[in-house]
């Protein structure tokens, strides 16, 4: 329950023909509900028969479903797979970091996410954080290993995505954590060439001010 930003505890009335036991929750400006199977029981035949109950109660106000886990039929072992890769964004860690959710990502770290992780249309969670201009984020990546030089997809590397979008707080944060100015790749060919292109002129100056050709 880490990932709660609050957590209101058990709903006080549901359905007479709904068994399961609810927790009321928020995460962010989500309101959430959270019905978990019975213990020992696992799979699709239980899991339906708990979203099906959760739709008599919730029926008016339901919008959104996830069901996770064992609740999809995969038995839990201790240890999901945080870096399961896939989707637009790669991974968790890069949908969490392009999001600006620096408490998710803090909790996603904490629990083995890798930093580095490559995919996603961005190349890592650097990259995603540094394309969206989440100042926040880019350094708690970095105090946990993110490599400041990663090439990734489409912007090459983070200095070149932060130069392209105007990123002027970013720019110098991996500037001073040592990113290599002049570093080839992808669309831009380097950062200078990034910031050029779409006028950013006060990054333009960072650049050449560390040494940019």
């Amino acid at each position: 329950m880490e990932m709660l930003d609050e957590n209101y505890g058990p709903l006080d009335f549901q359905d007479m023909s709904d068994s399961n036991t609810y927790t009321l929750s928020r995460i962010m400006q989500h309101w959430v509900v959270i019905a978990c199977l019975p213990v020992g029981q696992y799979g699709k035949t239980s899991a339906s028969m708990v979203a099906n109950n959760m739709l008599h109660t919730f029926s008016k106000s339901l919008r959104v479903g996830f069901m996770v886990s064992g609740g999809g039929g995969i038995p839990w072992t201790g240890h999901d797979n945080i870096n399961s890769q896939g989707g637009t964004y790669g991974n968790a860690l890069q949908v969490a970091s392009s999001g600006g959710h620096d408490k998710t990502v803090e909790i996603l770290l904490e629990r083995g996410a890798d930093v580095n992780g490559q995919g996603g249309i961005y190349g890592n969670a650097l990259q995603a954080a540094s394309s969206k201009g989440h100042d926040g984020i880019v350094p708690i990546l970095l105090e946990r290993g993110a490599d400041v030089n990663a090439q990734g997809r489409t912007y090459g590397n983070a200095l070149q995505v932060a130069s392209s979008k105007g990123r002027n707080n970013i720019v110098e944060m991996l500037l001073e954590r040592e990113a290599d100015v002049n570093a080839q790749g992808r669309t831009y060919g380097n950062a200078l060439q990034a910031a050029s292109l779409n006028g950013h002129d006060k990054i333009v100056q960072i650049l050449q001010e560390h040494g940019a050709d």
